[in-house]
């Protein structure tokens, strides 16, 4: 399928089951996440994934948007929460003679 057609056929899904994700399923997912692009192929990130119903309602008061305010995302199955490290861009940078700067350290 061309990206051109994922794009056009994309959906804003703003309900959910409470039907859990098939192990595979969320494998799938990280997999398609660790593939994006990212600045020199630098790669600083991670994911973590939240499947665990009690581990999404720790993680909801930490999110900006305010779950309370739309209820139906409480009920999604996965959460994917991006972690980035900022020196695996910057260390990039340094080694393939980028403009960052020593006062990027820190």
């Amino acid at each position: 399928m061309e990206y051109s057609e994922v794009i056009r056929r994309r959906r804003m899904i703003r309900h959910y089951t409470d039907q859990a994700l098939a192990p595979e399923v969320v494998e799938r997912v990280l997999a398609s996440a660790l593939r994006a692009p990212s600045a020199g192929f630098s790669q600083g990130w991670a994911f973590l994934a939240l499947t665990d119903p009690a581990d999404r309602a720790r993680f909801r008061p930490f999110v900006p948007t305010r779950v309370e305010q739309t209820p139906a995302r409480q009920d999604a199955p996965l959460v994917v929460v991006p972690l980035a490290h900022k020196f695996a861009y910057l260390r990039k940078s340094f080694t393939a003679g980028g403009g960052a700067s020593t006062s990027d350290r820190g």
